[in-house]
């Protein structure tokens, strides 16, 4: 689960595949996505509106709520990973925009933004088994 406090929205993802949109106020669930083709293990609102999705299908997805006739609706912005082992965590660092996934191979993977994409800055590798967690602190000079 990841919150989205500036708009008011949770976001939960699940073994059904879907991602589901909260609105906090009314705990109504405004979207339920088929997100994914396995599981989805880990979800976290990143930067620049966007909301990151891992899943044990292998895949990282990005979306975006956009207006969509008359109403808010995400989009698959991009997919930014497509591997045979499941992604099991995410974590962003908002403030240097980069995403990071952890995997059951063991590795981290991670994007950073430049303009208006997304590119892949490499894997950080010492785990001998899965990734099962993912967490950053920042810290300010």
């Amino acid at each position: 689960m990841s919150l989205d406090k500036e708009r008011g929205l949770l976001y939960s993802g699940s073994w059904d595949k879907t991602l589901k949109v909260w609105r906090l106020s009314d705990s109504k669930c405004l979207e339920s996505i088929n997100a994914h083709q396995d599981a989805i293990n880990s979800v976290v609102v990143g930067f620049d509106g966007l909301v990151f999705t891992g899943s044990a299908d292998g895949t990282v997805k990005a979306w975006r709520r956009e207006l969509v006739g008359n109403s808010a609706k995400h989009v698959l912005v991009e997919t930014l990973l497509k591997q045979d082992n499941a992604v099991t965590s995410l974590a962003v660092n908002a403030a240097a925009a980069t995403v990071y996934a952890g995997s059951s191979d063991g590795l981290v993977n991670f994007w950073e933004r430049q303009k208006h994409f997304l590119e892949y800055g490499g894997a950080l590798r010492g785990h001998k088994l899965a990734v099962l967690c993912v967490a950053l602190l920042v810290i300010w000079y």
